[in-house]
């Protein structure tokens, strides 16, 4: 299900009452966001069960990454929405949940939480390691995805910060920056996410996926931050072993639940 579109002002909330589905029970809530509402708390478990986990996104940011591993689990969990600008989510003031205000934020099973995109996809798939969505423990390729896990995190997903927020930190540097100034600042930090992706698109070369013929966390998160090309204009099809992997990914159901679920695929 894709965005509502129904002028309702931001933060405000919407629940819809439960629905059985056979012999699941389906609860729906939504935030609004822009000019739509964003279902934020969706579950489907049988009556009276327990979900054990819930996930706190954004919708399209860095937590899309757990979102689709969840989903390829096929685990049970609660999602809930977070306005990022207002640190506030259907259970209340965010900070409380996480005093950084960021997300992804997992509430495992022990009610504790856990953050960090990266440590919490490991978390998970350990959860169901006969899966293969991070490698088994003391080998080689385990070792090679969590190097892989943190060039993403470090490098790629680092990399394009400067791209959204450019003319913020132009006019925060230097006193009335041009036109020209601030296309010359995200010509800069483009070409440099082009070296990155000149590697990766390499990488790539002989695989389907980063660690060979099988989906794993990687690619789940490498999918999440190069998708933020189409929303700054940078055109990727120059890379076309990206191109394909990322059309690959896209197919996945897994991914397409997750992006349907937050709101940005319709």
């Amino acid at each position: 299900m894709g965005i509502r579109k129904k002028a309702i002002p931001n933060g405000n909330l919407l629940q819809t009452p439960p629905k059985q589905v056979g012999h699941n029970r389906v609860n729906a809530l939504w935030l609004a966001f822009g000019e739509g509402l964003v279902r934020i708390g969706h579950s489907t478990q049988p009556p009276n069960e327990e979900i054990p986990m819930k996930l706190y996104f954004s919708p399209g940011a860095c937590s899309l990454a757990p979102h689709i591993v969840l989903n390829e689990m096929n685990q049970a969990f609660e999602f809930e929405a977070v306005d990022l600008k207002n640190k506030t989510c259907a259970s209340g003031d965010f900070t409380k949940i996480n005093s950084k205000g960021a997300v992804p934020t997992l509430k495992m099973e022990n009610g504790e939480y856990l953050t960090e995109g990266a440590v919490i996809m490991q978390y998970l798939a350990d959860q169901k390691p006969e899966l293969g969505l991070l490698p088994k423990f003391g080998t080689l390729e385990r070792y090679r995805a969590l190097e892989w896990m943190n060039y993403i995190a470090t490098e790629v997903h680092r990399g394009f910060s400067p791209l959204w927020g450019a003319e913020k930190v132009m006019n925060a540097t230097f006193t009335n920056p041009t036109t020209e100034n601030i296309d010359n600042f995200k010509k800069f930090h483009m070409d440099n996410m082009g070296k990155k992706f000149d590697y990766i698109n390499a990488k790539l070369a002989n695989n389907d996926y980063f660690m060979g013929k099988n989906f794993t966390i990687v690619d789940a998160y490498m999918f999440t931050v190069v998708g933020w090309t189409k929303y700054l204009n940078m055109d990727i099809s120059k890379w076309s072993n990206i191109s394909a992997f990322m059309d690959r990914v896209y197919k996945r159901p897994a991914v397409q639940k997750a992006m349907k679920n937050e709101g940005i695929l319709k």
